[in-house]
């Protein structure tokens, strides 16, 4: 399906989904006006009719998933061809400078790479909008979806909309159905007793701790609220949308999308996703820059660095 039509679809049972839970609100706004077992009546019909709606449209749900992962690999495609572009410009801006090559010879090797970086902004520009259409689609499918089945993507755009309360156990786990008690660092009694802060902070750890040779991305370092989180995937997204990797609350200078980490050939890279405010590497605005590990990464006030095991 193309990615037009696959929006098409998508936004036309969308509608349908806001029109049923519309009639649901006005039915219970009319409970004290019509027989109970009436307005009941009326909310189970268009229950099932959303119910109905939505298993329409959690296989569109995992499509988007798969157009935006493709984009994501064609953007970091296109940036890794500009990159080695620039390498060989370089070599042979050097070959030229010590009289290997003339001005003649280094145009004509060089005219190819030119083209390659001098055609990269528009066609990451282009993917950009795709991805933001894409996005935004998946938004609006958070906003009306049922709360049991509440979508989230794992990478995203720039865009500065309100804080959504984010719930640190769906971003981390601890405990999988069946789970043997041995597996994990926390029994159900101990997790009961965790508020929020401790909640997140200790699962981030039981993540390190099963998977030490990972990358990390600690926040806070040094501080009673530090929190690990593990370098998993090829792509981590950082913001204030519940949809990130990693959802930072509290801080109105993070955009929805900040920025992401992201990994290609053994490499770390992190990338401004156009935000309001920017993301800074040891001080510095970055559009996009290779990590090596040790870097502070400062997005509005929030504070993390990066670290890779030795």
């Amino acid at each position: 399906m193309e990615k037009a039509d696959l929006l098409s679809r998508f936004e036309s049972k969308l509608e349908l989904l806001e029109k049923y839970q519309t009639f649901i609100d006005k039915a219970q706004g009319y409970a004290e006006r019509f027989n109970p077992a009436v307005v009941q009546k009326v909310i189970e019909d268009n229950t099932a009719k959303v119910q109905e709606v939505t298993a329409e449209i959690e296989p569109l749900v995992q499509q988007v998933h798969g157009e935006i992962a493709d984009i994501e690999v064609e953007r970091g495609n296109i940036q890794g061809g500009v990159e080695d572009a620039r390498m060989r410009m370089e070599e042979y801006e050097l070959r030229m400078a010590i009289g290997e090559l003339d001005d003649d010879t280094f145009a004509s090797e060089t005219a190819a790479d030119r083209g390659i970086i001098d055609g990269a902004d528009a066609k990451v520009a282009k993917l950009d909008e795709e991805l933001a259409s894409l996005m935004g689609i998946l938004e609006r499918w958070n906003t009306l979806a049922p709360a049991e089945q509440m979508d989230l993507p794992a990478a995203g755009v720039a865009d500065d909309d309100l804080d959504v309360a984010d719930d640190p156990s769906e971003d981390f786990g601890i405990l999988d159905d069946g789970e043997e008690s041995g597996d994990s660092l926390f029994s159900a009694d101990d997790l009961d007793d965790l508020g929020d802060d401790s909640l997140e902070a200790s699962a981030s750890a039981a993540r390190v701790a099963k998977a030490p040779e990972m990358p990390v991305l600690v926040r806070d370092e040094d501080t009673e609220a530090e929190i690990t989180y593990t370098f998993e995937n090829e792509v981590m997204s950082i913001g204030r949308g519940r949809e990130n990797t990693i959802q930072v609350t509290g801080d109105s200078k993070v955009s929805r999308y900040h920025c992401k980490l992201y990994s290609r050939d053994g490499n770390f890279f992190i990338e401004d996703n156009q935000s309001a405010n920017g993301t800074l590497v040891d001080g510095e605005m970055v559009k996009e820059r290779r990590l090596f590990g040790g870097e502070e990464i400062t997005i509005g006030e929030t504070a993390f660095r990066f670290r890779i095991p030795a």
